[in-house]
């Protein structure tokens, strides 16, 4: 069933990073607090500040980041993100490697713009719409050898294409 498979590669892929991000409050709650007394204030603050977080993430997600950067770009920027922030705060009082470390995630942007450039000079047009990625580019084709336009939506195949060499043949 369509249904039940879904579910359960969802709940393959999503389960353990969900708990891993799901452990990050208590344990940071853990970490800041000094004394009982005090607890009531730490939590507060912590919750406080991850339901403010939540609120501005989501609209600056659903504003900026999506239609500006695409689904795609948006999880590979939050992946390097997770990772580079569990490093720095796993380096104490190396004020050296937290620097090497915010110039390698610039580099990271810098690089993901410059790709993107090169795959528009090449001609190569990928679009995150609201259903799925689209990747236009040029190819050609197996049979004939003639040059083709091609759309895809996934890395599999080609979902259409069009002759582009003498007639508009799809």
């Amino acid at each position: 069933d369509l249904r039940a498979g879904s579910v359960l590669a969802c709940l393959l892929f999503f389960s353990l990073p969900n708990i891993l991000l799901g452990m990050v409050s208590p344990y940071a709650t853990k970490l800041k607090i000094e004394s009982i007394e005090k607890s009531g204030r730490v939590i507060g603050n912590l919750y406080a500040i991850s339901t403010l977080g939540s609120i501005i993430g989501t609209f600056f997600a659903g504003f900026f980041l999506i239609p500006n950067l695409g689904n795609t770009n948006i999880l590979y920027f939050l992946s390097f993100v997770l990772v580079m922030a569990a490093i720095i705060c796993s380096i104490k009082n190396f004020r050296f490697f937290k620097i090497l470390i915010l110039l390698i995630i610039v580099m990271a942007i810098l690089v993901n713009i410059f790709e993107a450039n090169i795959k528009y000079n090449q001609g190569i047009i990928d679009i995150d719409s609201y259903y799925n990625r689209i990747i236009i580019k040029s190819s050609f084709d197996g049979a004939t050898g003639r040059p083709i336009k091609v759309l895809s939506t996934d890395p599999f195949g080609y979902q259409s294409a069009i002759f582009t060499d003498q007639d508009d043949d799809l």
